[in-house]
């Protein structure tokens, strides 16, 4: 507890606190209720589930990231039915307390084709560039990823959420190995879709598939945030070995505005790096 009068109460909570008193609390007045009650009177909730990232399909074989875990006691600690009331707890729970990152707001905003969709209502109203995206109307078949895989249509599949570079199909020298990775990936995806209610507030993810830039392989891709004029953050990424599933990052931060100058090189940057795969 850290308690200054004159500005904030602060309560921190460990995941698992928070957790059971979503999964466990109620409205009536026994002992159970306290931590959900607790919950209902905070002024705001700060945290929770990286929504973002594919939180639904790491039952069997957890990821490194401790963050996508959810059936390891590194994780979550969540099934899928539990995973589901939690969120629809997140959701009762936001009318009468704020939550940031607002779960629901963060959950779509993990969703590839839902930024793809926002990106392009911008490029419109801008008239300006957005990505190529375009979305499949059923789930990719083997024989599909086997000729994405031998490059025989010169694009990537992708699915909407994925953690790190997992469900990420392109042309590749190991087309039998990402066959076997994809074969096994969606088993997973079959057993934890059987778990899920049929009022389940999740959609089963769907996959789109977007140009292959062969340069992203062998030159990598540079990320860059902007706030407000405010250059906060880069990100860069280069496959080791020419393997999409394997990267090595830096990043790199400021806080000083961008210059005019440094806006025009920016700009000319990335129309050079866009033209080839934006509308």
């Amino acid at each position: 507890m850290v308690e200054d009068k004159e500005k904030w109460d602060l309560t921190y909570w460990t995941w698992e606190k928070f957790r059971d008193a979503t999964l466990f609390g109620s409205d009536d007045s026994s002992s159970s209720s306290f931590g959900w009650n607790a919950l209902l009177e905070a002024d705001a909730i700060v945290g929770g589930v990286n929504w973002v990232s594919d939180f639904l399909c790491v039952k069997y074989k957890p990821h490194n990231d401790p963050i996508l875990i959810l059936y390891s006691s590194r994780g979550y600690g969540l099934g899928v039915a539990q995973m589901e009331y939690h969120f629809r707890q997140l959701l009762r729970l936001r009318k009468s307390t704020p939550i940031f990152p607002d779960p629901e707001n963060l959950w779509i905003g993990g969703s590839k084709i839902s930024v793809a969709e926002l990106l392009l209502s911008v490029a419109v109203a801008t008239n300006s560039l957005a990505p190529i995206v375009c979305p499949l109307h059923e789930q990719p078949s083997v024989s599909l990823v086997r000729e994405v895989a031998e490059g025989k249509y010169g694009y990537v599949l992708k699915r909407e959420w994925s953690g790190s570079a997992h469900h990420v199909y392109a042309p590749t020298k190991d087309v039998e190995g990402a066959l076997a990775n994809f074969k096994e990936r969606i088993q997973f995806e079959k057993e934890i879709l059987a778990e899920m209610s049929p009022t389940s507030p999740f959609w089963t993810p769907r996959w789109f598939k977007q140009p292959f830039i062969r340069d992203l392989v062998h030159r990598g891709e540079l990320r860059s945030y902007i706030a407000n004029g405010f250059l906060i953050g880069n990100c860069f990424t280069v496959p080791r070995d020419g393997s999409i599933s394997d990267l090595d990052a830096w990043f790199s931060g400021r806080v000083k505005p961008l210059s005019r100058l440094e806006y025009m090189i920016c700009s000319i940057g990335a129309f050079f790096l866009t033209h080839e795969y934006c509308l």
